[in-house]
């Protein structure tokens, strides 16, 4: 769920909202290096040859994510019944990402919701 809402300092951010559904959420960690200053494409190719690597490592943790999503959303759904709630504000805020374990589909979503909520109407979301 996106959530739009006016921070303490008076910017607007967009927050996520959301119940985790796959295994795991892989996140991708390249290097990239300053290449403003290069009109001949030599860095551009610096930066390719520097990405080959963990590139091809975030596809195969991505693709196993997927395949373990399998098994393990039914494990959450019937077995466990536990969910693990996230919010994210954008990228570059003072904001840490923000998770919580619920025990119930019904309970996460309600998580959701209520965070939504709170986000809404303080324009960030609190700590307990």
């Amino acid at each position: 769920m996106r959530v739009v809402a006016r921070a303490p300092d008076g910017q607007w951010m967009e927050w996520r909202v959301w119940r985790q559904q796959i295994a795991w959420r892989p996140r991708y960690r390249g290097f990239f290096l300053d290449t403003s200053g290069d009109s001949e494409g030599i860095g551009l190719m610096i930066n390719l040859a520097l990405n080959v690597i963990p590139f091809t490592l975030f596809a195969l943790s991505l693709t196993s994510s997927l395949l373990a999503t399998v098994v393990v959303w039914p494990w959450r759904r019937w077995v466990s019944r536990r969910w693990t709630v996230h919010a994210r504000p954008p990228s570059g805020t003072e904001f840490p990402d923000r998770e919580q374990v619920v025990h119930g589909r019904a309970a996460a979503d309600a998580l959701v919701r209520e965070w939504a909520a709170a986000i809404k109407r303080e324009g960030t979301l609190v700590s307990p």
